[in-house]
């Protein structure tokens, strides 16, 4: 299965789920059912505290175009 939310990919592979990465694509290496359920898992614990660091991430590069050259 093919993970474009590489916070989630990440987490995922720490948990132990079995991944291979291609040129320009994570996969995970599960089930539908499998991913549905670490998904559940994941937004119950941490997508929470990954999400503020998204916004953090956006935060700092727009604050980054509006520094003096």
């Amino acid at each position: 299965m093919i993970v474009r939310d590489h916070y989630f990919a990440a987490w995922a592979a720490v948990q132990g789920t079995p991944y291979e990465i291609k040129p320009g694509e994570f996969h995970l290496l599960i089930s539908l059912s499998e991913c549905k359920r670490l998904r559940d898992v994941y937004s119950a614990t941490v997508k929470a505290e990954f999400d503020l660091v998204r916004q953090f991430i956006r935060h700092a590069q727009a604050s980054r175009s509006q520094l003096p050259d």
